[in-house]
């Protein structure tokens, strides 16, 4: 049975005979320039008691003429005692009213003091908290947070007195201290601790401060100076009179970085991971990692010069690094490589190279031989999806052949077949290895 002419831009049916190759496709309709990927295609899925009673529990009683209880007859020296005329013979019963009497007042002066000690137990419980064993904090307080020093109580009676601590502060790495000499706090702490400080003056550390007190006590202007690593930063900082205290109106800047940040890439800043679309920094210079070593923020670091200064994060959108692209090539090449080898009409993966029969043709698909012609790979330029920049991509021209044996109508044949594709390769660099998959 004769052969009927493949559709138009479909990968060429093998021709019998000659073994010369037959017509060429074209690549689909609408597909980018040679070498070119396409854009915006969907990546891959891609993280007490004071007092005390007296002797025996009673409390002290005066004595004497004026004390509380009056004079028992009978008593030496007393009218009616031992010796005394006119007196009739004392009763026995009077001393027992006199005990009874007393135990009774004796009574209610230990009942009123427990009553007082318990009393005086709750009060204690509730105005003089302390706190558990162990924790660091001082009695009554709490332990200052993870991250920065405790700050001590700084005085600027001057201006100028203010800004120089605060630089004196950024230059030793003291948070804490920094923090307490802003007359407004920053809503978020996240990297204003002396670990992220620290790591910054690895980089770019804080030297030759010198702050110009202010014309008058009127003026809440400072003029000040400083290198940050080897650039000079000239800078007014403005401060206000607080009680005794100058405080500074400024002393870190709200950075955005939503350009940059993605939800499938992570984003680091000095080692710290970034949650948010804005951090606010000290001066100094922050690091932009991705924690993958093939992917990275720019080519340098983000440097913040002083409190008003507004640093542009777009620069440092993240890229493929060199480790990236040599590995996710290396992956590629060996993906095609085994979709050449592989002995199917249909190679698993590899659509581009689909091959059919016509009506009447039975090829072995044992015998079928693909070759590439030219390096596919001369003018590759990956780099990371603009979209998802956990996935890296690349667009690349294939030129192909094939041939193989098989029977036609019931007699042997030779079967050729020739192809161009544009095909768009991509990979997810979170995922170890790399697992290249290739679209038309």
């Amino acid at each position: 049975m004769s052969m009927t002419n493949p559709p138009s831009g479909q990968p060429g049916p093998f021709n019998p005979g000659s073994g010369q190759p037959g017509p060429a496709g074209v690549p689909p309709q609408g597909q980018p320039p040679y070498g070119q990927p396409t854009h915006g295609q969907p990546g891959f899925a891609p993280p007490g008691y004071a007092g005390s009673p007296g002797p025996g529990g009673y409390p002290p009683q005066p004595s004497g003429p004026g004390g509380p209880y009056p004079p028992q007859p009978g008593q030496p020296g007393q009218p009616g005692g031992p010796g005394q005329p006119g007196q009739p013979p004392q009763k026995k019963g009077g001393a027992r009213v006199f005990l009874v009497i007393g135990a009774i007042v004796l009574t209610l002066i230990i009942l009123g003091v427990g009553a007082a000690v318990l009393l005086t137990r709750d009060n204690d419980t509730v105005s003089d908290p302390v706190n558990p064993p162990g924790t660091g904090a001082p009695p009554g307080g709490s332990a200052p947070p993870g991250g920065t020093s405790a700050p001590p109580q700084v005085v600027n009676s001057k201006a100028d007195e203010a800004v120089k601590s605060y630089l004196d502060a950024l230059a030793a790495g003291q948070a804490g201290v920094a923090l307490v000499l802003g007359k407004d706090q920053p809503t978020d702490t996240t990297f204003l601790t002396d670990a992220v400080l620290a790591d910054s003056l690895k980089r770019a550390p804080i030297t030759a401060i010198s702050v110009s007190p202010p014309d008058d006590e009127y003026d809440n202007s400072v003029e000040a100076s400083y290198k940050l690593g080897d650039q000079q930063v000239n800078e007014t900082f403005t401060v206000q009179k607080t009680g005794d205290n100058y405080l500074l109106y400024d002393i870190a800047q709200n950075v955005s970085v939503e350009s940059i940040r993605s939800r499938t890439l992570p984003l680091l800043i000095n080692g710290v991971a970034v949650q948010s679309d804005e951090v606010y920094l000290f001066p100094g210079s922050y690091l932009l990692t991705s924690g993958n070593e093939y992917a990275s923020y720019g080519n340098g670091a983000l440097v913040v010069k002083h409190p008003g200064d507004y640093p542009n994060a777009y620069e440092l959108r993240p890229k493929l690094t060199k480790a990236g692209a040599d590995a996710f090539v290396d992956a590629a090449k060996a993906k095609l490589a085994a979709c050449v080898k592989e002995p199917k009409l249909r190679p698993a993966g590899c659509a581009f190279f689909n091959l059919r029969e016509r009506q009447g043709q039975d090829i072995d698909e044992k015998t079928i031989k693909r070759t590439i012609d030219g390096d596919p790979w001369s003018n590759a330029e990956p780099k990371l999806n603009y979209q998802d920049p956990a996935v890296a991509e690349v667009g690349i021209s294939i030129d192909w052949s094939a041939t193989a044996k098989g029977r036609e109508d019931g007699r042997s044949a030779t079967f050729t077949a020739d192809g161009y594709d544009y095909v768009t390769v991509k990979a997810k660099i979170t995922e170890y290895p790399l697992k290249p998959v290739f679209t038309r």
